[in-house]
């Protein structure tokens, strides 16, 4: 994907792009975009670079949803992207990106910067699941962001509770009950 910077309002060439960083006008913000200095990067910023590598009617789920929210520090290299309850179903093939053809609920997404975004729960419970069966250092650390904010605990404990059909919500339940049980023993 070629660079490009924020607001994208106006394209500029690479020259241009390349010129502004040397002037230090712009700065990377993420891998193929890049933000005034004026702007800090945060979950806006990286929603709007994620929106590119997305398909049209598709989410930024799993750990680029952690990312865009802020619990994972680096952009993951693989994008994952799933179909938006009720858009058209289409083949999508895209290098850098893993797409979920099954449709997620739009009741569990948030838009952020103009880019549908998995919600902070269902994140949590995406991330939860995996690391559920296949336990990874950066899945832990989003999960430990997500665990050490006891209002977000408390907000995902009620999504777990309101009767989803999701596999596994009681044993990422149970997950996030043992972490309230040790931060307040």
């Amino acid at each position: 994907m070629a660079p490009h910077a924020f607001p994208g309002s106006t394209a500029l060439s690479a020259a241009e792009i390349s010129a502004a960083l040397l002037d230090g006008e712009l700065r990377p913000a993420t891998r193929d975009a890049c933000a005034s200095i004026a702007m800090p990067t945060n979950e806006i910023v990286r929603a709007e670079s994620a929106a590119g590598w997305l398909p049209p009617g598709h989410a930024a789920v799993f750990t680029t949803a952690a990312w865009i929210h802020g619990a994972l520090p680096r952009e993951p290299l693989t994008y994952h992207a799933q179909l938006v309850e009720g858009a058209p179903k289409r083949r999508v093939w895209r290098a850098g990106v893993t797409i979920r053809s099954w449709p997620i609920p739009r009741t569990d997404l948030v838009v952020l910067g103009g880019t549908n975004v998995t919600s902070l729960e269902r994140t949590f419970y995406d991330l939860a699941r995996v690391h559920l069966a296949d336990p990874r250092d950066e899945i832990a650390r989003a999960l430990a962001w997500f665990l050490a904010r006891a209002e977000l605990r408390e907000r995902i404990l009620v999504w777990l509770a309101a009767g989803r059909r999701l596999r596994y919500t009681r044993m990422v339940a149970a997950m996030v009950h043992e972490e309230v049980t040790r931060y307040t023993s």
